[in-house]
Parts: C-alpha cells; structure tokens; sequence
C-alpha cells in the first residue's frame, strides 16, 4: 500500500497533523493508531489558549467548545500550605480527554484521512521516494512522508527524533461531589511530588478530573493510600462527599 503521508498515532497531534495536511492537499492520508479501542488517560484535560487558536484555524473549535469547560482563574497551593491565586482576562479550556480524543479521531475521518486501529508500526526505514513502515499485522506501507505523533515513550520517537521524552507516573479519576469553583483550575505541590503536582480541573457536567504526576520512584508501586493521602492534602475535607 503506498499513501503520500503516513501518520503514526491518532492521539491530538496525529489528528491535528492529518487534518492539517489534508487542509494542504497533501493527501492521501492514512492514520495508523496502535489500541483497537479508546482509552482514559492520566490527564488534567485542560486546553491552553494557544491550543484553542490551533483548534479554531482547523475548524474544530465550536464542537469542541460546545462540550468544554471555559477556565480564567488558577488556584496554586505550596508544600507548606500557603496559596496564591491568578486571574486575567485570557481563557483556557478543561475537556474530558476521552471525549476530546473521539472528536479529533472523527474529524480526520471527516476531513477525508483514513483511519487504521489496532495497527502498530514495528520498524521504519528510509526507502526510495520516501519511508517503508512495517506494520504489526504483517503489512508494509510505503510513505512518501511519515509524522511520528506516538508519544514520548515509543522506540520510534527516540531512534528518529532528537528531542528525548521524559516519562511520568499519572493518576486520575473523575469525582462528583467534590466542592470546586467552575471557572478555576487547581494546583498542589507537595515535596512527594516533586518537582510534580497534583491537580483539580472542573468539567462542565459538575465532575472534577482530580490527579497527579510524578516521576518514577525506582520502582516503587503507587498504592490507593498514597493517592487518596495526596489528594486529602490537596483537597481535605472537599473528599468527604465525593
């Protein structure tokens, strides 16, 4: 199978890459996107200003805003307990991860790239006119253009990439009754966590995505206790009714 670009990983940047390359005439375009079905990330879900403008030039902004949570004020909790609080007239946005990762994938299907789940490229070489991609499934796939969107801790993104991506611990969950202001965003840092943080992001359906991350420990596993004695310090007695 030949394609003039080859993306690896559907996540937001492979989604943004393939649509903006179709927006170019670039096509055609073939997403390749190694789990079969979508998955809940360790992630706050927020949406910086920046990625707003990037989200409006593709035409993506108004779905997503329909569903999205507008923030303007950041609550900032230290190590020995003191807080600030930032505020301006700049919005951010808070999105669940999961529904904003579906709305992207259907895009690009939308915009006219295809879509391949289940699929992980196993090798990548150099080849005339382009890349040659083995795939796990026992194809190959010749590109005249390849974009790695695979993440940080993917083999490809070392071997053909300079920049080197650091690994993170994460946890989160979705909260109800949990006690927040709806257009603040929370951090907490915590000597445990360093130089990490724990978070709370409001979500426009009442929820609170609570979580944290932080590098590895040596191996040392993260047990419940550890998680709920963090988010107690973060959050104290605002955990009682959740």
């Amino acid at each position: 199978m030949r394609v003039s670009v080859a993306v690896i990983g559907a996540g937001p940047a492979g989604a943004a890459a393939a649509i903006e390359c179709l927006r170019l005439g670039c096509g055609p375009v073939l997403v390749l996107e190694k789990t079969e079905t979508d998955r809940r990330k360790s992630c706050g879900g927020g949406i910086s200003p920046a990625a707003m403008g990037q989200l409006e030039r593709l035409g993506l902004w108004d779905k997503i805003s329909a569903k999205a949570q507008m923030v303007d004020s950041l609550l900032v909790k230290g190590p020995a307990g003191g807080w600030f609080q930032l505020g301006g007239p700049v919005e951010a946005a808070v999105m669940d991860r999961l529904e904003f990762d579906r709305l992207l994938r259907r895009a690009l299907v939308r915009h006219g790239a295809e879509l391949k789940r289940g699929i992980a490229v196993e090798s990548l070489e150099q080849a005339s006119g382009g890349w040659r991609l083995g795939c796990s499934d026992g194809g190959t796939l010749h590109a005249r253009f390849v974009v790695l969107a695979c993440g940080a801790s993917s083999p490809l993104r070392g071997k053909y990439t300079r920049r080197r991506g650091s690994r993170l611990i994460g946890a989160s969950a979705l909260f109800d009754g949990v006690e927040f202001m709806a257009r603040r965003v929370e951090m907490y840092f915590h000597p445990e966590l360093n130089p990490h943080y724990a978070w709370l992001f409001p979500l426009p359906d009442g929820r609170a995505n609570l979580g944290m991350c932080f590098m590895p420990n040596r191996g040392k596993k993260v047990l419940p206790n550890d998680i709920h004695r963090m988010l107690t310090f973060c959050l104290g007695d605002r955990l009682a009714g959740a």
